[in-house]
């Protein structure tokens, strides 16, 4: 059991975000019970707050008890009214720290609600960040598009994301999105643009299917992590969609994908090798054309006949024979 007793401080701040964060080191090793208990006592010596709120639902949406979660959000909304009415109107409020907490337990409760299939009220919940949000920091626009995929409105998902298809996840469901709207060549050509983005979200979305290629040195959007949560947001998209897997399995395994992605993975490792700030300025345009879809489309014809073939070779409607999903 972690030991949170410590002597009185004089900055209770300082403390109350110490032990947010050992929290939030707990929540990221899946330790939740830890994690749960690290914010009541954070209660017990300081009181409630917004933040310690925000976190302690997270703990119990991590354990899919979304009701729950969606009642500590609100609560964490009620007292966190105070710190956004004071900002000014018409402000990003992402920009100032004081309103995060309430940012958050509004993301929070979208999310829940998403989850939940509450989809008119997520739709509110999003809507309402990007009116307090307008620079979208927390991804609000693309959860509206996942709301209209969920719901079968694939066209006004498509429009969604196509205007942030610069995120991996965004590029993955508008492939799918294309391909549920029954675009293959259309579906090949963003799945192709978001496996340079991220080759791990296939092996993440389905167990057994290796990554096409590697990137040693992957930060942020481009890490396993993000497929990891990737797939536990939108893995059942791609479950429920017949042919979903196939189509993963085809793409992936299509040497036009292969020797994309090895030219990618060479001149990115290239590109966090080199030291000078220009010349790292020419490779990061380099990637940049790499990725681009004009580039693409001229071995596009190639990728789909074999795409094509593959799919033919397959029972499209089946489970994937090697095992499953790897998004639990």
């Amino acid at each position: 059991m972690p030991n949170v007793s410590q002597p009185p401080v004089q900055d209770d701040s300082l403390e109350r975000l110490r032990l947010l964060e050992r929290a939030l080191d707990y929540l990221a090793q899946e330790n939740i019970n830890f994690a749960r208990l690290v914010l009541k006592q954070r209660t017990q010596r300081f009181g409630e707050d917004a933040d310690g709120l925000a976190h302690l639902a997270m703990t119990h949406a991590r354990e899919n008890d979304y009701e729950k979660a969606m009642k500590l959000y609100r609560k964490g909304l009620q007292m966190g009214e105070a710190d956004v009415a004071e900002l000014s109107a018409g402000d990003d409020l992402w920009e100032h720290v004081e309103a995060r907490p309430y940012l958050r337990c509004l993301h929070g409760l979208g999310m829940a609600q998403l989850e939940l299939a509450h989809f008119d009220e997520a739709t509110r919940t999003f809507q309402r960040i990007l009116e307090l949000c307008p620079g979208d920091s927390l991804g609000a626009r693309h959860l509206l598009g996942v709301i209209h995929q969920r719901q079968g409105r694939l066209k006004d998902a498509i429009r969604i994301y196509r205007k942030h298809r610069s995120d991996p996840m965004v590029a993955y469901n508008l492939a799918l999105a294309h391909f549920q709207d029954g675009a293959l060549d259309q579906s090949v050509l963003v799945l192709r643009q978001a496996l340079l983005a991220n080759p791990y979200v296939p092996a993440a979305l389905l167990e057994g299917l290796p990554e096409p290629f590697d990137y040693p040195h992957a930060r942020g959007a481009e890490e396993p992590e993000y497929a990891a949560a990737y797939a536990g947001t939108c893995g059942d998209l791609w479950e429920k969609t017949p042919g979903g897997f196939a189509l993963l399995r085809a793409v992936v395994e299509c040497e036009v994908v292969r020797e994309d992605g090895r030219g990618y993975r060479d001149l990115a490792e290239k590109h966090s090798r080199e030291r000078r700030r220009s010349e790292k300025q020419k490779l990061q345009q380099e990637l940049s054309r790499l990725a681009g879809t004009r580039r693409l489309k001229r071995k596009q014809a190639v990728a789909l006949q074999a795409v094509t073939d593959a799919l033919n070779q397959m029972d499209a409607g089946t489970a994937p024979a090697a095992g499953g999903t790897a998004a639990g």
